[in-house]
């Protein structure tokens, strides 16, 4: 499940660069 954690990754960057 490498695809799962890439896309949690991704999701979390999105989140805290939209937090800003």
């Amino acid at each position: 499940m490498m695809i799962i954690s890439m896309w949690m990754s991704i999701s979390r960057g999105l989140w805290d660069s939209s937090s800003i």
